[in-house]
């Protein structure tokens, strides 16, 4: 199926917990609405475009600081457009 993750259970579960334990993932808390966001596919068999992967590059950070402190954008950062 196009834009399921093939990472393990025991890895799903464990990350699962620690999103729980209060951190978040950048990503996710920036782009609530993307889906399937792999980001490593299998190269030999084309996988790519069916969009078959795996994310591995999750940034986790404590949600209360995230959710106080992050800011999205470089126009956000220096006063830009």
């Amino acid at each position: 199926r196009a834009g399921v993750s093939k990472s393990s259970p025991p890895c799903l579960k464990w990350f699962e917990e620690v999103l729980q334990g209060g951190m978040v993932d950048s990503f996710t808390e920036f782009w609530p609405l993307v889906e399937s966001r792999f980001t490593c596919w299998d190269q030999y068999k084309n996988k790519r475009y069916t969009n078959q992967g795996a994310r591995i590059d999750y940034i986790l950070v404590d949600g209360e600081w995230f959710h106080q402190h992050a800011v999205r954008g470089a126009s956000q950062l220096y006063g830009t457009s």
